[in-house]
């Protein structure tokens, strides 16, 4: 690294030997540009971080450089197709060349990157027209470690362009080179490098027998003790008659379900081509719920091959299971039929468009979602289980009308305190930046699509010109760079977003009016309109039972607070173990109350007394330790629970806890009064039902 360094050297034609104001700006500040687009580049040391950064920095002060360096690294990961206004690091940097945005207070007279490719890859040659104006305009040059480029100087523009030009042949080359091959390889039914699934392997013996030729060399194969455990998985799923859940439970009990491979009998490739290589152990592999629904809806197990772009071969490869169990399957099971339509497959039902206001930022304290869906009796209910490898059981069932207006309430008394406490008072200054940012971000792409527009009309009139012969291939050419030129200026134009006229936004003023009118007129808002100002200032909400007779409701709002909810619930409890009822028939009819209730520390007196009636145990004792009266309606664990909090266990009403802050800054309300704003002033448009 350092010797390639030290055989570095400027490249710069002069005119004359005289021109000495054309030397590299050494005593200004200038900037390093760095991008790796993938993890692979920074893997294989390709354009290394350190090679982009220290050692670069090292290298321009070997060459004299004193002024300030900055390092621009925002676009690691990033692709050098993308267009300036879509690179935060690239976009940056223009400014910096512009001037619009200073280094450490002083101007930038260069930019560098390790090659021409760093900057961009653009096939249409609009990223590297537009640095090079913006360059040209403000006098900054561009080092690579081939060549420095002062673009007062044509031949620096002429080459930095081919460079350009030949950065994006080359990655264009390059993926038609590998996605080509595999596509063919693809068409021709061998193995494309998809994920092998579980009663198959790719079949890379080049001969059998060692003699033989293999026609089905890198085809699929059938791998037995994997493919009679997928044969048992179709056959089992139509002997429940289609009930899914029943076999995920047996499978989940036959874990491991699948056996590891017999490495004397498959290729070592085949462990990583896996699907289930991630959880593979020395022990074997079991599928999740998920993985259980791709094999029993997979055309591969009835000898199907689909290739990477489409299209079908049957009888590509052997079978495994029937055709009749594998339709039976697929139709109880699929989303989307074979032609790629979205299907509902038998027997399920789907409860997307309850009108629950919650549904999109309610889940459980480990982070599972909430569905919401109708009862047997007829109301709306949240529901959320709690999920094993392939099983899942019942963990909270609540009432949408209860909790969301409980949610509601506190709502709309935060939003009143939002509005009378000055958050905001800032607002107007965020505004203000954000619509500048959005100018700025126009403006760039304003740039872009102007410098599109000039080479589309460039290769025009070299198309029409009737004074430069053109062959046939020629003019093909120049057509197709013209249409995808055409393409690029739509995308760019559609990217385009112009700021709303100041006559049809709702001023800073108008908010301060909105917020109370948002409760009066909350009922008027269609059910899309509400849910949308919920989700504007609503991170999550957060619904637990940390006993069984208390439900916990924690709600983060946006703005950086918390609020915290108890109440006190009703229910029947869980399911009544053998312990609890030898518990009863031991202790109920002449043991003392106090042991009673520990022995049974989640259940109320009531709840253990209807047991007791429902066991045939008679109570032939009264009294103890402990008045059973006391927890007739609430158990032992709950009463401690509500001690520890602070609890009232009479009161059935929500009891809130003081607010808490939990972050270490207020998040800015822009993007939540913006769509409050929207949805109030469109409200209004429809039926003007409260003033402006």
């Amino acid at each position: 690294m350092v010797k390639r360094m030290q055989s570095i050297r400027s490249i710069v034609k002069k005119k004359e030997t005289y021109d000495t104001g054309r030397d590299f700006p050494k005593d200004k500040a200038g900037v390093i540009y760095v991008r790796q687009s993938t993890l692979v580049q920074i893997q294989r040391n390709l354009h290394s971080f350190e090679m982009q950064t220290s050692d670069f920095v090292q290298h321009f002060r070997n060459r004299g450089v004193n002024g300030k360096i900055g390092i621009i690294a925002d676009d690691e990961g990033k692709s050098g197709t993308l267009d300036i206004h879509k690179r935060a690091g690239l976009s940056r940097t223009v400014r910096l060349i512009e001037g619009v945005e200073l280094l450490d207070g002083e101007r930038i007279g260069w930019v560098a990157a390790v090659h021409v490719s760093r900057l961009t890859r653009d096939e249409w040659l609009i990223v590297p027209g537009e640095l090079m104006r913006a360059c040209y305009e403000h006098n900054v040059w561009i080092s690579t470690l081939r060549m420095d480029f002062n673009f007062q100087d044509e031949y620096c523009r002429r080459v930095f362009m081919l460079e350009a030009e030949e950065a994006a042949r080359h990655l264009k080359w390059m993926k038609e080179i590998l996605g080509g091959g595999l596509q063919t390889a693809s068409n021709r039914g061998v193995y494309d490098g998809r994920d092998m699934h579980p009663g198959y392997i790719i079949d890379y013996r080049e001969y059998i027998d060692g003699y033989t030729a293999n026609p089905n060399h890198r085809k699929f194969r059938v791998y037995a003790p994997h493919a009679e455990k997928t044969r048992w998985l179709f056959q089992r799923f139509l002997e429940l008659d289609g009930n899914f859940p029943a076999l995920c439970r047996e499978v989940e009990a036959m874990h491991p379900f699948y056996p590891p491979f017999d490495l004397t009998q498959v290729h070592s490739k085949n462990l990583t081509e896996f699907t289930g290589r991630k959880t593979m152990t020395d022990e074997g592999y079991t599928p999740t719920a998920h993985g259980l629904l791709g094999i029993l809806t997979n055309p591969v197990y009835i000898g199907w091959w689909i290739p990477r772009n489409g299209g079908l071969i049957e009888n590509h490869h052997e079978t495994i299971v029937p055709e009749a169990q594998f339709t039976f399957a697929h139709k109880r099971l699929s989303t989307h039929d074979f032609a790629g339509n979205r299907v509902k497959p038998i027997g399920k039902t789907r409860n997307g468009t309850a009108e629950a206001l919650l549904k999109k930022v309610i889940e459980t304290p480990d982070g599972s979602p909430f569905y919401s869906f109708m009862a047997s009796r007829g109301y709306l209910v949240y529901r959320a289980r709690i999920y094993g490898r392939l099983t899942r059981e019942e963990y909270l069932s609540v009432e949408v009308a209860s909790i969301d207006s409980i949610f509601l309430e506190k709502f709309f008394e935060r939003l009143q305190e939002w509005s009378t406490h000055g958050e905001l008072a800032a607002w107007k200054e965020r505004k203000q930046k954000a619509q500048a940012s959005h100018i700025e971000h126009n403006n760039t792409i304003r740039k872009s699509l102007k410098q599109a527009q000039a080479r589309r009309q460039e290769l025009m009139d070299l198309l029409a010109d009737p004074e430069i012969p053109k062959t046939k291939q020629m003019r093909i050419d120049y057509a197709k760079q013209i249409a995808g030129l055409e393409g690029k200026i739509a995308e760019l134009e559609k990217d385009l977003k112009i700021l709303p006229d100041d006559e049809d936004a709702v001023s800073l003023y108008q908010i301060w009016d909105l917020i109370p009118a948002l409760q009066r007129h909350w009922s008027k808002l269609d059910f899309d309109n509400r849910m949308l100002v919920i989700n504007a200032f609503t991170r999550k909400v957060i619904l637990s039972t940390p006993s069984l007779g208390w439900l916990k409701m924690e709600i983060e709002w946006k703005i950086g607070e918390k609020d915290i909810m108890h109440q006190r619930r009703i229910t029947n409890g869980k399911t009544w173990t053998a312990a609890e009822d030898d518990s009863i028939r031991t202790l109920w009819p002449r043991g003392d109350g106090g042991d009673i209730l520990r022995a049974l520390p989640d259940r109320s007196y009531s709840a253990i007394k209807q047991r007791a009636l429902d066991l045939g145990v008679r109570r032939e004792k009264k009294g103890g330790s402990v008045r059973l009266g006391d927890y007739f309606d609430i158990s032992l664990h709950d009463t401690a629970y509500a001690q520890e909090q602070g609890l009232d266990t009479v009161s059935k009403k929500p009891q809130w806890s003081a607010p808490v802050s939990y972050f270490t800054h207020r998040i800015e309300l822009q993007e939540a009064l913006l769509a409050l704003a929207y949805v109030l002033d469109s409200t209004d448009r429809k039926n003007e039902s409260y003033p402006r």
